[in-house]
């Protein structure tokens, strides 16, 4: 794949994502303008690019049109934000880029700015952005969905320090358990460690002395399995169906109601998955089962 130089592109929207690219676009000399109603965001934008860039609190503000417009807000806002580019600049998107960086919308909500010639697509980082560091953007996956020549947007990405990997366009099916996948690998993963923490805290442990060993070995042990095709490796009482100990984990939650309802939960999708697998059997499944639920309360 040959390189392709872009001589610009705009953002529309700062938040997590979009405060991230800003500052990854801007080290390239790429970054034109930034769009976003919100007062504060503009005032840190203007911390962050005082002189550097245009800033602008509407669309139709702004005064040039970038080779690249990304539009990095809600997913519920995409569409009308799409709408408003094509009302503004109309023919004058003929052969721009408009993309949005939903996991889950499809490429159409930008249909608007695609019948007046622009070049649309979805370019999703597959990535949590809690803390704004431009690091996270190094070596991650970005899919690409989009009906046009992607060779623009591959390089772009690229420069990111990201691997663009092109999506089936229009299969809603496969773009939307991707995006799952990511739920599940840091959201769901998210609440694991916290309730983690908390039971550390609650026994008077530091969990700076033990959780990080375990959690790294636990993943660097799943990397191996998914790389090798094998069963989850999975451990603990579940995977031995040992009764006992998970009577005496309900037991010790009896007056915390809220982690001990996302244990039952957590061990309820464990549970399923462990069956899935045949670590456990049918037998023990449903001994198991009977008693996570029976344990559950409001």
């Amino acid at each position: 794949m040959s390189k392709i130089t872009i001589t610009t592109c705009g953002i529309v929207g700062y938040g997590k994502l979009g405060s991230i690219l800003a500052e990854a676009v801007s080290k390239k000399n790429r970054l034109l303008w930034i769009i976003d109603n919100n007062k504060k965001q503009r005032e840190l934008i203007y911390k962050k690019f005082y002189k550097r860039i245009s800033i602008y609190y509407k669309i139709s503000n702004t005064i040039s049109i970038p080779d690249i417009i990304i539009i990095s807000a809600n997913d519920s806002h995409i569409e009308y934000v799409a709408k408003n580019l094509s009302i503004v600049f109309e023919n004058k998107l003929k052969d721009v880029w408009v993309v949005h960086c939903s996991g889950v919308l499809p490429v159409s909500v930008l249909s608007s700015c695609e019948k007046l010639g622009a070049k649309t697509a979805c370019i999703h980082p597959f990535q949590t952005f809690y803390y704004p560091e431009i690091s996270v953007l190094k070596n991650i996956g970005w899919s690409i969905e989009t009906n046009h020549n992607p060779q623009l947007l591959q390089s772009f990405i690229t420069q990111l320090g990201g691997k663009p990997v092109l999506l089936p366009y229009g299969n809603k099916q496969i773009k939307v358990l991707h995006h799952l996948s990511a739920v599940f690998a840091s959201n769901f993963l998210s609440t694991v460690l916290a309730g983690a923490g908390s039971l550390e805290e609650m026994s008077g442990m530091n969990r700076k002395d033990f959780l990080p060993q375990i959690i790294d070995t636990t993943i660097r042990n799943n990397f191996k399995s998914l790389s090798k095709s094998e069963k989850i490796p999975l451990t603990g009482p579940i995977a031995r169906a040992d009764v006992i100990t998970i009577k005496t984990h309900l037991k010790s939650l009896s007056n915390h109601r809220t982690l001990r309802n996302t244990y039952i939960y957590l061990s309820l999708a464990t549970l399923e998955t462990a069956k899935h697998y045949r670590i456990i059997n049918k037998q023990k499944f449903a001994e198991i089962k009977e008693i996570l639920l029976s344990s559950l309360k409001d």
